[in-house]
């Protein structure tokens, strides 16, 4: 299996703060990936919690339902991956795999622990190297593959259509645009989009665009200068969307 696409939403090496939490939310469209330095923390799905093991890798599909805990006095010290790829993990389970016998992953993540430590996400310094991270986080991906056979969809027409949403969210498109290119009735490629990403189009155009807004204000953007970059018309409509998004975090929590 060959990653032929990989898009980063975000990553770190960080102990997380304190107010750390994560559910997996219907705006949830990327994939994680953790390597755990240490800490005291449990992912919790449907076979109950399970601790986070030091030395393991542990790959979350976005399509997965689980949540994140973490004891206060002993945080999550943890490199961390949030991305996009093609071909798309299709998978609803965590799979974790214990690095210590495995020299080829040990080096994998050393090398990516050098360079995100060396180009924090939001720093100036990162663009050049964001090249070497997504080269090497997809070839651990290819090799994690060979050891758990991960579920991919392999569907061309609905990755084509994905990668364009990638690259073209920031731009008036539309569903039913997206729809014609990729040959199909609207109402079809909705229904074949959203059995297989567990979210809508219309969803997943929305949540791009809010998220690369909240990287843009945490660059330094206005609200006015994020909306207009990511394709809403008004500022006040990407807030809304923002608070929107916050509030079904925080139900999804409950």
């Amino acid at each position: 299996m060959q990653i032929n696409y990989l898009n980063f939403i975000y990553y770190g090496n960080e102990i997380a703060p304190a107010d750390w939490k994560w559910c997996c939310h219907p705006y949830n469209y990327c994939n994680r990936l953790y390597y755990i330095n240490g800490g005291d923390a449990s992912y919790i799905d449907k076979d109950g919690a399970h601790k986070f093991l030091k030395g393991h890798i542990y790959f979350l599909p976005r399509s997965t339902n689980y949540r994140l805990v973490q004891d206060q006095n002993n945080r999550l010290d943890h490199l961390y991956f949030d991305f996009i790829c093609i071909p798309i993990p299709c998978g609803t389970d965590v799979v974790a795999l214990n690095t210590d016998n495995d020299e080829i992953i040990s080096g994998f993540i050393q090398t990516l622990k050098q360079f995100v430590n060396k180009a924090p996400y939001y720093s100036k310094e990162s663009a050049p190297y964001r090249r070497y991270i997504t080269l090497t986080l997809t070839m651990l991906l290819e090799y994690f593959h060979t050891k758990y056979a991960l579920p991919f969809l392999f569907d061309s027409t609905l990755q084509d259509s994905i990668i364009y949403m990638l690259e073209h969210f920031s731009e008036p498109i539309s569903v039913n645009e997206i729809a014609r290119r990729a040959g199909y009735n609207p109402k079809y490629f909705i229904r074949l989009f959203t059995d297989a990403m567990q979210i809508t189009p219309y969803q997943f155009l929305r949540n791009m665009r809010i998220n690369r807004a909240l990287s843009l204000i945490k660059e330094g953007s206005s609200i006015s200068q994020a909306a207009i970059a990511v394709g809403f018309q008004h500022a006040s409509s990407l807030s809304n969307a923002i608070h929107a998004r916050q509030q079904n975090a925080g139900r999804s929590e409950e």
